[in-house]
Parts: structure tokens; sequence; C-alpha cells
């Protein structure tokens, strides 16, 4: 059980520096703060996020499901407000870190 918590952290932070790496609107000053802001997304999505979702279910359903990824964009953009070393470069810098984000996490969910 530990190991593979271990194991979905490091594919976590691996995910956050590939979305770094691929975006240029996306910057990370330290090691350190893409660790924090892969800490921090994975408390915001195991306690913010299913709040969210369920008061905001009726929405989800009008906008066929498009929802998730405004508020994963969100999301985003208060941890980098939290972050001092995390700039995303607006609305849409954060919008397609939070996509490349979910695309690598449904990839390595499949495998571990």
């Amino acid at each position: 059980m530990v190991q593979k918590f271990l194991i979905k952290a490091v594919l976590s932070v691996v995910t956050v520096i590939i979305a770094d790496q691929l975006l240029a609107s996306v910057m990370f000053k330290t090691i350190a703060d893409v660790i924090v802001v892969t800490l921090f997304l994975a408390i915001a999505n195991t306690f913010v996020k299913p709040v969210l979702s369920i008061l905001a279910f009726p929405i989800n359903v009008m906008t066929l499901g498009l929802l998730p990824l405004i508020l994963n964009t969100l999301i985003v953009l208060f941890i980098s407000g939290l972050v001092e070393g995390f700039i995303t470069g607006g609305f849409v810098g954060a919008f397609l870190f939070s996509l490349i984000i979910s695309i690598g996490t449904f990839i390595w969910e499949m495998f571990v």
C-alpha cells in the first residue's frame, strides 16, 4: 500500500514536470515548487473538487461534462496564487496545464 502511494506520488511529480516542459507559459522556479504544487493538487483533488463537483452538477449536465476541466483550471489558478514559484501565464496556461495533468493521470492510472 505504501509502495503504491509512493509510485503514484512520483508519477504525479513527473506528470507536473512534463506539463511544465510542454508549456512555455507554465514555469516553476525550483523543484521544491513542483513538489508543493503536486501536493496541493492532490489535496485539492481529494477534498475540494468532490464538493465543487456535487454543487455544480446541474451546470455539468448543461455543459455536457466540460465543467470538470474548468474546475481543474480554477484549482490550478488558485494554487498558482498560493505558490510563489509557480507561474501559469493566465487562464489559458492553467487550462492547458490541467488538461495535460488530467491526460497524464488518466494514462498512468491505467497501469498502477
